[in-house]
């Protein structure tokens, strides 16, 4: 099934946001203890993808049940919010185990 240009506007920002913060901790391996100006830049862009995640359609949404949508919403405002609360080590979670089957689904959905 073909991606609509206003899904497309948004998966792109998903994928420019996920390679950026790939590159920001490359080699960090402390990053994600809050100190590092790299946890900032993260932050924003997990911030960044959960708000393009919440305009996404809900027929590509349905394509990809696998990924936790409702979640990545949620996240973003806590981000945005409750950012005094966050745990470090979900964040390094999050940058390490949950950004890569996302951005398989976007680079996939990106290619049709």
């Amino acid at each position: 099934m073909e991606t609509s240009g206003r899904d497309a506007e948004y998966l792109r920002w998903i994928d420019t946001s996920i390679k950026r913060i790939h590159k920001y901790t490359r080699g960090r391996a402390e990053w994600w203890r809050g100190e590092d100006p790299v946890w900032d830049a993260v932050l924003w862009r997990l911030e960044t993808i959960g708000e393009a995640s919440t305009r996404l359609s809900d027929e590509l949404k349905k394509r990809h049940p696998e990924i936790a949508w409702r979640d990545m919403g949620n996240f973003r405002n806590i981000v945005a919010h409750a950012y005094r609360t966050l745990d470090p080590s979900v964040i390094k979670n999050i940058v390490e185990r949950e950004l890569g089957p996302l951005h398989e689904v976007v680079r996939g959905e990106l290619e049709a």
